[in-house]
């Protein structure tokens, strides 16, 4: 465990108020001259431990062992580890306070972010980004409460980016940010039993959801499943309940309580004919609900909840049929997205939804053709191809080129040569890249790291590591 004085992007979990040790003593500390300042005049004592099967737990006290005194802004540094059923869990109840982002998850599609009681994220200052910030994977998250004092917040809750991701989010509450959960194109997630509300934005600018479109067109935007969701999302201030771009995909949102029980459509949803929110819930369900009753005319609904009882094979059966029967290419990639997740727990082979994005792709145009060329570089990287993957990520990049699919494709492929291929030079040649193209991209601080370099998001400027 390291203290430092400053935040330093690109960490899996900041904690502050509470310590949790999960085997990060014999990292070697990484940092630079510029803005990162290791503490080494404080003491780390543990005084309690929590161990189990399925849990490891540590509550502790920093103690200021120099003459000068430690204020605020700072952080402990910390690596933390999923148990053998891929739970990473905190337990009891703990603060992350005063940090930027909070939890920035990426490259962990099997994982499931699970606190055992709560985890409250206080007062944090992501900039662009989010408080939590998923990153092209699919994780689930469960019993986080994200909420600010800083009643001039321009933050976003919670951030999502990334073709291939497809999050859950469980036992969500939101107050306060003036954004609640903000969606890249292309990407999708999945959310139940969660508050979002007194959102601190009063022009109309702010929202409770957002999901972004790519490029003029809107061909391919985020989505979001909210089909009886039992989940309170309560606009003010002139906001959005949800910003869709992009009236072509259908949003499924019944049984969720808007704020009143006769919403006026329009003033909810940015494209209110694309949203099916009935039936309306009459009053709050705050967190937590009863047992789910599944409308027929939704099978993705159906889908989810055998995947969640653990009934992958039926699971399985029904998202074929949607990518068999529905027209809405966000149905089938959520479909696609799915069996691959599935694929990927249980360690099944790739041959079918190979065959199914290969039919699909004969067929596809603009940004659903894009989607489905992302998604077999992503079986690719699941069965360990990592050469063929880079390559053909590297090829679409430059057919997409100009496009925000050229981004994505370089970025997954500078994230595959430092995760998995542990090329650091490689890695700098595509970050450079996409700082070219833009130098506001906010996984390139990411990459840079990677690549054993950091960036100064200032100046945008680059500097090695101190290893």
């Amino acid at each position: 465990m390291k203290l430092f004085a400053r935040y330093l992007p690109g960490l899996l979990v900041t904690v502050l108020g509470a310590l949790f040790l999960f085997s990060c003593d014999n990292d070697t500390v990484v940092g630079s001259d510029e803005g990162i300042i290791q503490i080494d005049a404080v003491v780390f004592t543990v005084t309690g431990r929590s161990v189990s099967s399925n849990k490891l737990s540590a509550s502790g006290i920093v103690k200021n062992t120099g003459s000068s005194r430690i204020s605020p802004m700072w952080y402990i540094d910390g690596e933390f580890y999923a148990d053998s059923k891929k739970t990473l869990i905190f337990s009891g109840d703990a603060t992350i306070e005063y940090s930027k982002t909070a939890l920035k998850i990426d490259d962990s599609d099997d994982i499931t972010f699970q606190i055992s009681s709560k985890v409250s994220i206080k007062n944090c200052d992501p900039g662009n980004y989010g408080v939590i910030t998923i990153d092209d994977c699919s994780p689930m998250i469960r019993y986080v409460e994200i909420t600010t004092e800083n009643e001039n917040s321009s933050d976003n809750a919670i951030c999502i980016k990334g073709t291939a991701g497809y999050p859950s989010l469980y036992n969500i509450t939101i107050k306060d940010y003036a954004s609640g959960i903000k969606m890249y194109p292309t990407l999708d997630a999945l959310m139940r039993y969660s508050v979002i509300d007194s959102l601190s934005y009063d022009d109309g600018e702010g929202y409770c959801i957002k999901l972004y479109s790519e490029g003029e067109s809107g061909d391919e935007s985020a989505t979001i499943d909210l089909s009886w969701a039992y989940t309170d999302i309560v606009p003010t201030n002139g906001n959005y309940a949800i910003d869709n771009r992009n009236p072509k995909h259908r949003i499924w949102a019944g049984n969720n309580w808007w704020g009143n029980p006769n919403p006026e459509k329009s003033m909810l949803f940015s494209f209110p004919d694309s949203v099916y929110y009935s039936p309306v819930a009459t009053t709050p369900h705050g967190l937590g609900a009863g047992k789910i009753s599944i409308p027929q005319e939704n099978p993705f609904q159906t889908a989810v909840e055998f995947e969640l009882a653990g009934d992958y094979e039926s699971a399985l059966e029904i998202y074929y049929e949607i990518i068999q029967n529905e027209t809405d290419t966000a149905y089938k990639r959520r479909a696609i997205k799915s069996i691959i997740k599935i694929n990927h727990a249980k360690n099944l082979d790739y041959s079918g939804v190979r065959k199914i994005i290969q039919r699909e792709s004969a067929q596809a145009v603009k940004g659903y053709g894009q989607i489905l060329d992302y998604l077999s570089c992503e079986v690719l990287i699941k069965e360990k191809r990592h050469e063929e993957a880079v390559s053909l990520l590297t090829q679409k990049a430059d057919e997409y080129k100009g496009s925000y699919m050229e981004v994505e494709m370089l970025t997954r492929a500078a994230m595959v040569y430092g995760r998995q291929m542990k090329n650091k030079d490689k890695v700098k040649e595509y970050a450079d890249r996409v700082a070219i193209i833009n130098p506001g991209e906010p996984i390139l601080d990411s990459l840079y790291r990677l690549a054993g370099m950091t960036l100064n998001i200032m100046t945008n400027s680059v500097r090695n590591l101190r290893m």
